[in-house]
């Protein structure tokens, strides 16, 4: 009888410590859940390198007896892992690994994309990086998969960046090993949308299209496809061609969220906003009042944004951004009556 609920889960992400970024916050913000279901058999996987510019956010541990071998025969094959734990709520365990060594054999490890799946990356070196990120989280959890044969290890990989790690997985993998890739954007609609376009056929960026290639064959190969956000749902159907078998809602924490203090009054305005205005406007009076979310956002919205700050005769706009960060989409200025909007 299969087990509904999996011995050891991990999380993959390529930028775990991003603090500016959702799809941290919403990994970072749910981690106190899972230590609560897991315990120690829970853990966060990333880099090393991207842990030295935020080392505040880290402080490492001798790992445990049952990582101890698996670290070892990782380190056989160029890739060195390092134990923690994350300084948020629930203090989770991570695994950070340093996979410089591999980029020696980085050609035998694209042509196994060639070979199975029919990706070309042997002529550019777009995504050199992430590619051996991939495998090095892939060996690792193939590698712990196969120590503890006896257990059901679930594993989920976030966003474009760690795709490759779901697509190695998908031909080195044992039976008892299942992974879930999950989206909380696509490389598509975020071109889209930074560059004012409306359609996928405008697109003629190949390292985008090739991205977009990649996110379709991890969508389809994983075990389990997923999306933060109903809106994403949308996206990714348009632009991936992919339906996702299901829909995690974004991860909310009310000590420290930016933009609204409390968890009720945030849900409420999340579903006002796309129950009945999100992207439309609203008259009061002399001001018009544009309310457009940043967590949840479908890449055309962008676009209904400029033409909506364009067509307005109003002498005063308020622009309601919701759960937005430093990082977030670079819009051109737009400019209305000589004033610069934003």
């Amino acid at each position: 009888m299969r087990k509904l609920k999996p011995d050891y889960f991990f999380e993959v992400s390529y930028n775990l410590f991003d603090r500016g970024s959702d799809l941290s916050r919403h990994i970072h913000n749910k981690s106190k859940t899972l230590v609560n279901l897991f315990g120690s058999k829970y853990f966060l996987v990333g880099r090393l390198d991207e842990c030295l510019s935020q080392k505040e956010m880290f402080f490492p541990l001798a790992e445990p007896d049952f990582l101890a071998g698996v670290f070892d025969e990782l380190k056989k094959e160029g890739v060195f892992a390092v134990y923690g734990k994350l300084k948020v709520e629930g203090e989770p365990g991570v695994i950070l690994l340093d996979f410089g060594h591999i980029y020696s054999y980085l050609d035998l490890i694209k042509r196994e994309l060639l070979d199975f799946y029919q990706i070309d990356v042997f002529l550019n070196n777009y995504f050199d990086d992430e590619i051996v990120f991939g495998y090095a989280a892939s060996r690792l959890l193939h590698v712990f998969s196969k120590f503890l044969d006896d257990c059901y290890v679930l594993s989920q990989f976030y966003n474009f960046e760690s795709s490759f790690a779901a697509l190695y997985l998908n031909f080195h993998k044992n039976k008892n090993l299942k992974t879930i890739f999950t989206l909380s954007k696509t490389c598509t609609g975020l071109y889209l949308a930074k560059n004012n376009l409306q359609k996928k056929i405008e697109i003629f960026d190949k390292k985008i299209k090739l991205a977009s290639d990649i996110e379709k064959h991890a969508a389809n190969k994983a075990d389990l496809f997923s999306v933060i956000s109903k809106s994403l749902k949308k996206e990714v159907k348009s632009v991936l061609d992919v339906s996702p078998k299901l829909i995690f809602s974004p991860a909310y924490h009310t000590a420290n969220n930016d933009t609204i203090t409390s968890f009720q009054a945030r849900e409420k305005l999340h579903f006002f906003l796309f129950k009945y205005l999100y992207p439309d406007l609203v008259d009061l009076r002399e001001y018009k009042f544009l309310l457009i979310s940043a967590d949840d956002i479908f890449f055309s919205g962008l676009n209904l944004l400029v033409k909506a700050l364009k067509q307005i005769s109003a002498q005063k706009v308020v622009l309601f951004v919701v759960g937005s960060s430093k990082e977030k989409y670079k819009l051109a200025p737009i400019f209305h009556n000589r004033n610069k909007i934003f």
